[in-house]
């Protein structure tokens, strides 16, 4: 697959990734109050950064795991 491609490919996953975020925030803005949503939400994602922040830069990693 050349770089058109996989630019392509990322970029569809992205709007899919998208679109995910922002129908579980809404189904939870239905059960809980916006602010406790948004505060959640930024717990989730500060979490995620550290996550990220502290794995190997050369590991690749898709949503079901590290590559083998």
């Amino acid at each position: 697959m050349g770089e058109p491609e996989l630019r392509s490919l990322y970029g569809s996953l992205l709007a899919a990734e998208a679109r995910h975020h922002r129908l579980y925030a809404d189904l939870a803005a239905q059960i809980f109050p916006e602010p406790t949503v948004r505060d959640r939400l930024r717990e989730i994602l500060a979490h995620e950064a550290q996550v990220v922040a502290e794995s190997p830069a050369n590991l690749a990693r898709l949503h079901a795991g590290p590559l083998k």
